[in-house]
């Protein structure tokens, strides 16, 4: 876990529910189409799992603050099925949270968790 900088496209974006549990610890950097994924509803939450460099899904870069709060979100995203990858953005290293397959789940076409999210009223 060396990486401090991640790719956040659902629950810890802006405005979502777990960036405001850990928003002191949270820094955006920049949002960002991140191609060769798909997106999928989980319900309450998103995932994403690995496609075509054709299908993009919407991340918000961010900075993790601290080793204790990476730890805590590593530990949130794999308790609930996530893998843990890296992908290359603007030169660097990104840490992202993925599924390798989805059964039956909805799948968020624009690529966008918050849009999605927003017009299905949750």
């Amino acid at each position: 876990m060396d990486i401090n900088r991640y790719a956040f496209y659902g629950t810890l974006r802006r405005g979502m529910e777990n960036h405001t549990r850990f928003a002191d610890f949270l820094r955006y950097r920049y949002s960002f189409w991140v191609p060769g994924y798909r997106m999928h509803s989980v319900g309450d939450y998103p995932c994403v799992i690995p496609a075509s460099p054709a299908n993009f899904v919407l991340c918000e870069i961010m900075d993790v603050a601290s080793g204790a709060v990476r730890q805590a979100i590593h530990h949130l995203e794999e308790e609930a099925g996530y893998r843990f990858g890296e992908v290359g953005l603007r030169g660097e290293r990104v840490g992202i949270f993925y599924f390798d397959a989805v059964e039956n789940f909805l799948e968020v076409k624009s690529g966008d968790w918050v849009q999605f999210f927003g017009a299905h009223g949750r």
